[in-house]
């Protein structure tokens, strides 16, 4: 959040004052590993008052599995990120050896399950990139299917 004002003789407080780097100036730094809502409240010179509230969600880590076995057994047959679906606007590719996509997703509301316009892909490695599209973190690697 940004606050505008058209006075600058003003005063800001940010409540509550956890990992907030400065709870009195208009854009503190925050940080933190939960969510959380701070309230802002400006005051003007004249003793004028607003309010105003943002909500601050931290994207949980990511853990990428380096392998799956789509074998159809019910065990370990997609290939699950683990708190991927916070980024709800992440895209995920995988490629083959010679640089064919063989999976694309907006978001991850459905696991990969090793296939490509449902045929079976071989055992191999596979290269994968993941845009989560928050703070330019770009995230890539092997995922090895195993048959």
């Amino acid at each position: 959040m940004k606050p505008t004002v058209s006075d600058e003789n003003v005063s800001y407080l940010w409540t509550p004052n956890t990992n907030i780097s400065d709870n009195t100036v208009k854009n503190p730094v925050i940080t933190g590993s939960i969510d959380i809502t701070y309230r802002l409240t400006v005051t003007d010179s004249r003793g004028c008052v607003s309010f105003d509230h943002t909500d601050i969600k931290v994207s949980p880590a990511l853990s990428i599995p380096t392998a799956f076995t789509p074998n159809g057994d019910g065990v370990n047959d997609t290939w699950n990120i683990y708190g991927l679906a916070a980024y709800e606007g992440a895209a995920v590719d995988v490629f083959d050896r010679y640089g064919q996509k063989v999976f694309h997703s907006i978001g991850y509301g459905v696991a990969w399950d090793g296939t490509i316009s449902g045929k079976q892909l071989p055992f191999g490695a596979y290269y994968y990139v993941i845009d989560t599209k928050v703070n330019g973190l770009i995230l890539s690697g092997v995922i090895t299917i195993v048959r």
